[in-house]
This record gives C-alpha cells, sequence and structure tokens, in this order.
C-alpha cells in the first residue's frame, strides 16, 4: 500500500516506534535531479495517513541516515548531505554534512558538534548500541575521516584515531556505513570497497573479507546485518554473503541467474560466443550453453566490446 512521500523520491531510512507502531520517522533525500524542498526527515503518527517534515536542512540536502535509541525511542540521530546528481553538476560534499538529534521524538533537533568535523564533509553513516553511537565521515576527497564514538547520547565524541587509512577508494560516498557488532561494542566494521574491522574500538584495523579482486566477495560493500553475535550477511554489488564464524570465512548465499549489461557485441568470427560489459563485472564473453562460466577478460564496470571484424586475435574493450 501506497503511504506517501512520492515527491521525496529517495527514502534511505525507516525507523518504526516500538511502543507505538503508528508512529514512523523516514529519512529522505529527495530528487536527486534538482533543488526543491522535498526533502529531509518526515514523521507520522496515525500509520502513515498524514506525514509532516519534522527536519529540513536545505534544498540540496537531505537526511542519508537515520538511528534510534535501543531504550528509548524519542531519541533518534539523523545525518545530513548535500547531494546533487545531474546532466550539469554532481554534489556529494558541502557544509550541511551535520549529525542531529531529537529527544522529544522529533520535536526539536540539535545539530551536534562537540568532537565532530563542522567543516565541509560528504556522507555520514551511524549506527548505534546501548551505550554508544557510531559516525563514520567521508571527507571531501572521499576517502574515510575518521569513525567517531560517543558514549553520551551524542553530547560529546572522540575520533577512533586508527589506521584504517584510504579504504573507500576513492569515492566513499557510494558507501558510508558503519555496523557494530550488536554483542561488542569494540568490534566495528566500516564498509567500502572491501569489508574493514576493528576489534579494539576503532584504534586498529584489517580487512574481514578477501580481498575483492580475488572475486570470491563481491567488491564494494553495501549492507552488513548481524542474525547474532557470529553471524553475518553481507550485500555487495554482487550478490549476498553470510559468515558464521564472525567474519572468518563466507559464503555466496543466492543465486541470481541475471546480470546487467550496458553493451553486447558479436564475434563474427566466432559466432557462437558473445561479448559484453557488466555493471561491476567488468567484460565478460560466453554463450548460452555455457551460463554459469563466462570468463572475465577485464575487470571494473565493462562497457562497449568490439570485435576485429576478420582477426580473431584482435578485439577492443573498455571498462573502468
Amino acid at each position: 500500500e501506497n503511504i506517501g512521500l512520492a515527491e521525496q523520491r529517495i527514502a534511505t531510512k525507516i525507523r518504526i516506534n516500538p511502543e507505538n507502531p503508528d508512529i514512523m520517522y523516514v529519512g529522505t533525500m529527495g530528487d536527486p535531479m534538482q533543488r526543491d524542498d522535498n526533502r529531509g526527515l518526515y514523521r507520522t503518527e496515525d500509520g502513515g495517513q498524514t506525514w509532516e517534515q519534522v527536519l529540513f536542512i536545505a534544498d540540496d540536502a537531505g537526511i542519508i541516515d537515520l538511528v534510534m535509541h535501543p531504550q528509548n525511542p524519542d531519541i533518534l540521530f539523523a545525518a545530513s548531505w548535500n547531494r546533487i546528481r545531474n546532466t550539469e553538476e554532481s554534489i556529494v560534499d558541502g557544509d550541511d554534512a551535520k549529525i542531529w538529534r531529537t529527544t522529544d521524538g522529533g520535536d526539536t533537533w540539535q545539530m551536534l558538534e562537540n568532537g565532530l568535523p563542522q567543516q565541509d564533509m560528504s556522507r555520514i553513516g551511524l549506527a548505534i548500541s546501548n551505550d554508544k553511537v557510531f559516525a563514520v565521515y567521508v571527507n571531501t576527497s572521499y576517502e574515510l575521516d575518521n569513525v567517531y564514538v560517543s558514549s553520551d547520547n551524542g553530547d560529546s565524541w572522540a575520533a577512533t584515531t586508527g589506521n584504517a587509512g584510504a579504504i573507500l577508494g576513492g569515492f566513499g560516498w557510494y558507501f558510508g556505513k558503519v555496523v557494530v557488532n550488536p554483542t561488542n561494542d569494540d568490534e566495528i566494521y566500516v564498509l567500502g570497497v572491501d569489508l574493514h574491522r576493528s576489534l579494539d574500538g576503532g584504534q586498529t584495523w584489517a580487512t574481514a573479507t578477501p580481498p575483492w579482486w580475488q572475486y570470491s566477495v563481491h567488491a564494494d560493500k553495501h549492507s552488513l546485518h548481524f542474525s547474532d553475535a557470529n553471524t553475518l550477511l553481507l550485500a555487495t554489488d554482487g550478490g549476498l554473503y553470510r559468515s558464521t564464524d564472525n567474519a572468518e570465512t563466507w559464503t555466496d548465499i543466492e543465486n541470481i541467474p541475471n546480470t546487467q549489461f550496458y553493451r553486447v557485441a558479436y564475434n563474427p568470427n566466432n559466432p557462437s560466443v558473445y561479448g559484453a560489459g557488466a555493471q561491476d563485472n567488468g567484460i565478460t564473453a560466453g554463450n548460452a550453453d555455457a551460463m554459469n562460466s563466462w570468463p572475465r577478460l577485464l575487470g571494473g564496470d565493462g562497457f562497449q566490446v568490439i570485435y576485429h571484424p576478420t582477426d580473431s586475435n584482435v578485439f577492443y574493450a573498455e571498462n573502468q
């Protein structure tokens, strides 16, 4: 059932009051193609029949992340982000990259400062446990700025100042996610091209998945969910993976027979083979008789393939 917020276009997070499910909060980014006021944080108190915009930042900024305190549903933290994407401009950072807090169910909001960056930033991701709030900041170079932790419900923050380094591949606005093991506040995950983990509260970091170029766990990690203290579900650009041993090993748990192709090419020198450029799966080639074993000819994002009309040894391909 459609319950509204159509003009807000992109709904990033939904949080429901567990004590009264008619009260819901929705973070929205608006229409990325244009500046308007249909973005920000919205609240319904009647199960979605009516909506109220309770937090508006700017006509080019929306709410990219939202968490609710597990013991007090009137306390929420929201992260705002400047984002415009059209044929003339692509904005992924700005002075509206901030964290906001409400303690009265969304009636009033406070911008948080003590220990948090106040200069221009890119995307911010949030996580919350029983005792701590976590925020990952992406800087204007689109790499990891730091992971910030608050032990007093957001009144003050401390940077973990760990050694994670350049872990976001130079396009951190594509990720911006931090996840904490619900049974251990010192076990922190930052999602990027690879999955990065700290076991000591952010002081030191190591990868928690094999290197992306091995393709055993696909590149570009976007969502991580704990089923229990040792069981994790990881969503990537290439599918869904599960670990049952606290990220020591991973299993591909989906088998969805589809690929997003940008271009497909016919090989005149070998009519049974087609070449194709695939989203985040490089240049690949094959046919229907070998549906699950197309060799990867180039990595990254694959685009156009052209075969030489008479020389079977020559073909051209483009990727990024």
